[in-house]
């Protein structure tokens, strides 16, 4: 049976959610970061600037914010078996990969600091939520996500490193969300399993066997090729208010609470940690979903076949992943521009356009019958600071929906 969950009074429940993402947000130390990464990005919400919290209006917003599930008109499929993005230096790589490999094989300390500020990245996913919207409003999600980045630094001695940040995490997520009158309300339990490293490597250990680099020197990557797995559990809240009247545009906010695993101490709720932290403002071992605390706002009007969809979002409210206080580095514009909208969101083809954290991203959405694919770049900032060393990234995606 497909359709919408019955309205309803405002429940016991959407009020404790709100009241839990207000407390959230104002609780917990902030956290280093080089970059906010949110797990499984798809390409509409990455190219509309991750302006994405209010948007709720197809299935990859289980990853963004579950409440949006209950705005659906009916139950969907999406499979996307193919997403990736790169930044250029691994754009070469494909395209020449003698080249690339020859500039990082056999590297002596010496050459290795030459290399400083070096960095590749790649992130290639499957994303396979299965979105059933039934009288009772459950959806179920699994995904794979795999990630690489590695970054020469030098350490306080001015020795070459490497910033190791190398995983790969398979999830299964369960969701239960309803809609009270004009408030969509929701919630995700996840299991995240995941192979992995967040790590700076030093020059004693690159160089411990000898002249030339050999990350195999040490144990924890050693054990990342062996395939140890690190299991955690964590939970996504979130809520949409659709303003009453102006149904055209749809007026909605919405808040949402992603990836809060455990609680702390000293820090409060943190997100889902892959290991001991050394210290507060040092990641796992093996890494982490940071906890992330957005509030965002969102309009969509139609007018002759074209939806024209715009966001505003402010993410990390509770400064618990990105540093400082910064307004820039926390806010997300997003446009798009959809010819022939379809009902779950998608359209026929889209413009997207986005702003995120002072850079801009473009690309190009379409779909025709089940069939999706899209490209498009992005910019972020890998730095502590507003303009720190910023990365171009391209990303393409493959998928279908049903």
């Amino acid at each position: 049976m497909r359709g919408k969950p019955r309205s309803r009074p405002l429940s016991r429940l959407a009020r404790a959610l709100l009241l839990l993402a207000v407390l959230l947000s104002a609780s917990a130390d902030p956290a280093a970061a080089r970059e906010l990464r949110r797990q499984m990005p798809f390409l509409r919400p990455l190219l509309m600037g991750d302006a994405y919290v209010a948007v709720g209006d197809e299935a990859s917003t289980l990853f963004y914010n579950p409440a949006g599930l209950a705005r659906l008109k009916e139950g969907t499929i999406d499979v996307t078996p193919f997403e990736f993005s790169a930044d250029r230096e691994l754009t070469g790589l494909l395209l020449d990969s003698k080249a690339v490999q020859s500039k990082y094989n056999n590297l002596s300390s010496s050459d290795l600091k030459g290399l400083v500020g070096t960095s590749l990245f790649y992130d290639v996913s499957l994303h396979m939520p299965f979105i059933i919207a039934t009288g009772q409003g459950a959806a179920y999600g699994l995904g794979v996500e795999s990630l690489g980045a590695a970054e020469v630094v030098l350490d306080s001695l001015g020795l070459p490193a490497i910033q190791l940040e190398v995983f790969e995490d398979a999830t299964a997520l369960w969701s239960l969300y309803a809609q009270y009158g004009n408030l969509s309300v929701g919630a995700t339990g996840k299991v995240v399993s995941r192979i992995g490293i967040d790590k700076t490597i030093g020059a004693a250990t690159l160089f411990a066997n000898g002249a030339v680099l050999d990350l195999k020197n040490d144990p924890d990557f050693q054990a990342l090729q062996q395939g140890k797995t690190k299991t955690r559990t964590g939970v996504d809240l979130g809520l949409i208010y659709q303003f009453p009247g102006a149904d055209n545009w749809q007026p909605r906010i919405g808040i949402s609470v992603l990836n809060l695993g455990q609680y702390d101490s000293q820090r409060g709720p943190v997100g889902i940690e892959f290991g001991p932290v050394p210290d507060k403002d040092t990641p796992p071992l093996y890494g982490r979903l940071p906890l992330i605390t957005s509030v965002g706002f969102a309009v969509s009007p139609t007018f002759d076949f074209v939806r024209y969809t715009m966001a505003l979002d402010v993410v990390d409210v509770g400064r618990t992943a990105i540093p400082g206080r910064s307004l820039g580095t926390r806010s997300r514009l997003g446009f798009e521009i959809g010819v022939g909208p379809h009902d779950d969101g998608t359209a026929l083809f889209s413009l997207l356009f986005g702003w995120n954290a002072t850079h801009f991203s473009v690309g190009v959405l379409s779909r025709v019958t089940i069939f999706e694919i899209g490209f498009g770049r992005y910019t972020v900032e890998k730095g502590e600071h507003p303009g720190d060393n910023p990365e171009e990234r391209r990303v393409l995606l493959i998928g279908f929906r049903f």
